[in-house]
């Protein structure tokens, strides 16, 4: 009936919404994981070394999904972005990024934390504008800094911080970049 092609259109509709917001939040995190790679020495490098290795109760899915996801489960625990912020986002693509889905899938890993204090820090039009206005791949020094200068300093900084707790190698050029950002 045309109630019910109109309600599965806009379920669609909502779906894709919620999916745009939740990749592009996933994809800020990865280049910004990217971004301290190519500032630091270069990111051809295992990205573990910047996140740490999967938990053992993230690891599922396929292995190219592993690997695209392991900026998810290695920080420890970040501050939650202020009740403003979060009122910018959607609640329910912050929850998930967070906290994970209630049910376990294949295709994916459980949390995000950065990707969630990133998009929760961000909110939605912050989100989508530097997704629009910034060339994340492939990743250079010039994109590097033009990414780092575009997100709240004291976001780099929590995630950069976070970072170099387990980049020990990379750890000081980290904190003196998130530095120079405060210059």
């Amino acid at each position: 009936s045309g109630e019910e092609m109109h309600r599965l259109t806009e379920e669609c509709r909502n779906n894709l919404k919620f999916g745009k917001k939740y990749v592009g939040a996933k994809y800020l995190a990865l280049s910004l994981v990217a971004a301290f790679g190519a500032l630091t020495g270069g990111a051809d490098v295992p990205l573990t070394l910047f996140t740490g290795d999967l938990r053992e109760e993230e690891r599922r899915g396929s292995a190219i999904m592993t690997s695209m996801n392991t900026i998810s489960s290695y920080s420890r625990d970040l501050p939650e972005p202020s009740p403003e912020s979060l009122s910018k986002c959607s609640e329910l693509v912050y929850e998930i990024l967070a906290t994970g889905r209630r049910t376990a899938t294949t295709f994916d890993i459980k949390r995000s934390p950065w990707a969630a204090y990133l998009y929760g820090s961000l909110g939605d039009d912050a989100l989508e504008r530097i997704l629009k206005e910034h060339v994340l791949y492939p990743m250079t020094e010039e994109r590097a800094w033009g990414l780092l200068k575009a997100l709240p300093r004291e976001t780099v900084e929590v995630i950069g911080d976070d970072m170099a707790e387990t980049a020990l190698s990379r750890a000081a050029t980290i904190r003196d970049i998130v530095d120079q950002l405060g210059e």
